[in-house]
């Protein structure tokens, strides 16, 4: 069981997980899998939303075939990375996180995260991202620095940041949505 800061038991929030998806089935079929099956959070308080960004590679097939439980949303068009906007509408997570079809996060990685943002007051919690070969990436320095950034395809967004802020700027198709993102956070006094 989680506790708080001060050592009382803690209720698990509900999360949704917001994966965004474009022509990378096999990838998605992974992460799904390991949203399902490595994630170390209870099912009953995970949504799985997949936001098809639309894709002709049969993704929204498989993920109604083998991932029934999973949410789809499927777009007409690519909308690129404010296809998450649909997510945070949609779902009734207390937290957002925000994946790539071809990340995840495993263990107990969410609830350190989701700790961490309880006892710092944060509404935004990046994850360290590691290559498929098990290499922490280069960019993760960065971390260790004190700057303020955030990995868009791996991270955790209190529901209070994507609705109030409007999630992710849709004139930003792709890079860059994390710095205008962080940006209007702290406009705001956020963490």
């Amino acid at each position: 069981m989680n506790e708080t800061v001060d050592g009382s038991p803690a209720e698990q929030p509900l999360v949704t997980a917001a994966v965004l998806a474009y022509n990378r089935r096999e990838p998605l079929r992974i992460t799904l899998t390991k949203l399902r099956d490595e994630l170390g959070w209870p099912a009953e308080k995970l949504e799985v939303i997949v936001v098809d960004n639309a894709s002709t590679d049969g993704t929204s097939d498989m993920v109604r075939t083998e991932f029934p439980d999973a949410r789809l949303i499927v777009s007409d068009v690519n909308t690129g990375i404010s296809g998450w906007n649909r997510a945070f509408e949609a779902g009734a997570g207390d937290w957002f996180l925000v994946l790539d079809d071809d990340c995840y996060v495993t263990g107990d990685a969410l609830t350190r995260a989701i700790d961490g943002a309880r006892e710092h007051g944060a509404d935004l919690v990046s994850f360290k991202v590691k290559s498929s070969d098990e290499e922490v990436h280069i960019f993760n320095e960065f971390y260790d620095t004190g700057l303020l950034a955030f990995w868009g395809c791996s991270a955790l967004i209190s529901r209070r940041a994507a609705r109030e802020l409007g999630g992710f700027d849709p004139g930003i198709f792709i890079w860059g949505h994390e710095a205008e993102f962080v940006a209007r956070l702290l406009d705001r006094g956020w963490r």
